[in-house]
């Protein structure tokens, strides 16, 4: 993907070009992580609070 237009502060229009080698229909997924320096792990971000 790539940053297409920048819209307010840190929110961004991204592309992407999808090309198949058979016809038919397909199905896919977006997966977007945050990436900081001060994260540990991007796929932890602490947002899950355990009761």
């Amino acid at each position: 993907m790539e940053p297409i237009t920048a819209v307010g502060d840190n929110h961004w229009f991204e592309a992407a070009e999808v090309s198949f080698g058979t016809s038919g229909l397909h199905g896919f997924t977006v997966r977007v992580l945050p990436r900081h320096p001060d994260l540990v792990n991007p796929h932890r971000m602490g947002l899950v609070a355990w009761g």
